[in-house]
């Protein structure tokens, strides 16, 4: 526990990955400044806790959530490479906005 704080103190700069699982995965990323607050009196609140680590955000975007496992099928992402399967192209890259920036896949 001590390391990442430590890390966190002596770097704030942090970035956050959340990632909800189940049939529609998503992922949804957080950059920004963390503080480790030894003294807060949010400690209280939550058993055990040590510390209080808060986050301003800087940056919050959804983040592609194509390599997230199947668990409740225990299979694992579709978008996996395969040998002996084409790969599967997520939507998004098909998108008319990105049309000018995401190249072509070269087979």
């Amino acid at each position: 526990m001590f390391k990442s704080l430590g890390n966190i103190m002596s770097n704030p700069n942090v970035g956050l990955l959340f990632i909800a699982m189940g049939d529609t995965p998503r992922r949804l990323r957080v950059n920004g400044t963390a503080v480790v607050d030894l003294e807060s009196p949010l400690i209280h609140d939550f058993d055990g806790a040590q510390a209080i680590v808060q986050v301003t955000p800087r940056h919050i975007f959804p983040n592609c959530p194509r390599y997230i496992p199947d668990l409740e099928n225990g299979k694992p992402s579709r978008y996996l490479p395969d040998d002996n399967e084409p790969p599967v192209e997520p939507a998004w890259k098909g998108y008319e906005q990105f049309k000018d920036v995401v190249p072509r896949r070269r087979r």
